[in-house]
């Protein structure tokens, strides 16, 4: 049986139709999978930003977070322990605790947690 013309053109709407539908969960997808991977990276800013500023002060935890492309937005030391809130580039947010510890050994202090390298930690 011989299809119409008219069948042949609704085939082709649907098969449009599908198309569009699939690229925009792929696009949807993709977003989403950004914002985890981001989110970890904060994460993993964080960590590393209270820690520091656990053993070495505000300014460590500073640097930290500005070497991992992020800025300490919030910084609160009790004198047991550090929370600090970080923000990536591209908006992610995460906070972490850390205690003191005070061993009464000099510690030295320079971490850096490349940002290539955190994005592929995700």
């Amino acid at each position: 049986m011989a299809q119409t013309n008219n069948e042949c053109g609704t085939v082709t709407v649907m098969f449009g139709v599908i198309v569009v539908l699939l690229a925009a969960v792929a696009t949807a997808l993709a977003t989403y999978g950004g914002l985890v991977v981001d989110r970890a990276r904060a994460v993993d800013v964080a960590d590393a930003a209270a820690l520091a500023g656990s053993l070495a002060g505000r300014g460590a935890a500073e640097e930290v977070a500005t070497q991992n492309a992020s800025t300490l937005t919030s910084w609160t030391d009790d004198g047991d322990e550090v929370e600090v809130t970080v923000q990536t580039e591209r908006g992610g947010t995460a906070r972490a605790r850390a205690h003191h510890h005070d061993h009464g050994l000099p510690i030295e202090f320079d971490v850096e947690i490349p940002a290539a390298e955190l994005a592929g930690a995700g």
